[in-house]
């Protein structure tokens, strides 16, 4: 059948407008690609570094997942929610991302911190108990532990527990038993003896184990003031006696988890006394709950050549190398040519 001019002109119409589409929606791709590394990087060290104006102009929605399966208006709304002008628009973008992902939990996470810091416990709580149920992981888990145990809701933090207890993760238990112990004041319960004594078994940080026993045996009435523990640790670490900071460290990171210099300082401890397996531990311990910048490398590269695991740490001072710390050179230079 022999089209006319009109229809041949209606194709060419058609096939142009495709082609434009797919060459617009690659572009729009590899745009928010390239954005999306930084997104993730953000994200990844718990920061929110990108300028306002750069955030406003990205378009999260094509595409709407990140190459990482993250809700991309939910990055986005992280950087403006406590914006007052794009407030509204950011919680839009937050109940949005469950159509994206839902089964990750992250925006309900986030969310639950929102309605905290705005004194909204009860979407707070509703919020960061979906996230738990969605993904258990540990930044949910301390969240939920956290508002549970501030609500005093005890049977369902035992409850909450038990989801997550086989899994034997050390932070979760960790976080745990302290927020039992702290917030509950159960002094010598038996069933956290117990429970401290089949942590024991799997614990890398074997130093919280003894301080969990011994405010086991005190209750809450063993815990100082935080900032005064702070305090200690700061004191004895500025005097070099790193033995006694050890202490105050541990007990730090036990009150405050998320608060990473707790952990990093306890792990220089180790390091500046020479017990340079317990720094290793502890080193990793940071990076898999933190992440790192390449210095927690660094010291794990230099505590393996200490030694003589000098295979390792080459592996270590490589990794650091990888992240752009500038000190692995001198390492790799010295110990891995």
């Amino acid at each position: 059948m022999k089209m006319n001019k009109p229809q041949r002109y209606l194709i060419v119409i058609f096939l142009f407008t495709l082609i434009f589409c797919v060459l617009f929606i690659n572009f729009k791709v590899f745009q928010s690609y390239k954005f999306q590394k930084t997104l993730i990087l953000d994200w990844n060290n718990a920061q929110l570094t990108i300028e306002k104006e750069k955030i406003l102009k990205f378009d999260p929605r094509i595409p709407n997942i990140s190459y990482a399966g993250m809700p991309l208006g939910f990055m986005k709304a992280r950087y403006i929610i406590n914006d007052s002008v794009f407030s509204k628009e950011a919680l839009d973008m937050f109940y949005n991302a469950e159509n994206s992902n839902k089964y990750l939990g992250i925006h309900n996470n986030e969310l639950a911190s929102y309605y905290l810091g705005k004194k909204n416990v009860d979407s707070a709580y509703a919020n960061s108990k979906k996230a738990f149920h969605r993904l258990p992981n540990n930044v949910h888990v301390n969240n939920f532990f956290n508002i549970l145990s501030n609500l005093k809701k005890e049977k369902e933090l035992d409850s909450a527990f038990n989801v997550i207890k086989e899994n034997k993760r050390e932070f979760q238990w960790r976080d745990y038993l302290f927020k039992k112990i702290e917030k509950f004041n159960n002094a010598k319960n038996d069933t956290l003896h117990n429970l401290i004594n089949e942590a024991e078994s799997f614990f890398v940080d074997q130093n919280s184990i003894t301080i969990l026993r011994e405010l086991n045996q005190k209750g809450a009435k063993g815990f100082d003031n935080y900032f005064n523990i702070l305090e200690s640790a700061e004191f004895y670490f500025n005097q070099n006696d790193f033995e006694k900071a050890i202490i105050e460290y541990t007990k730090a990171n036990l009150i405050d988890p998320n608060e990473p210099t707790n952990l990093s300082n306890l792990a220089i401890c180790f390091f500046k006394l020479g017990r340079f397996n317990q720094a290793i531990i502890t080193f990793k311990r940071y990076i898999k709950e933190f992440d790192s910048t390449g210095l927690e490398e660094i010291y794990i590269a230099a505590c393996y050549f200490e030694i003589g695991e000098t295979s390792k740490g080459c592996e270590y001072a490589f990794k650091a190398q990888k992240k752009g710390y500038s000190g692995a050179n001198e390492l790799l230079e010295l110990f891995c040519r």
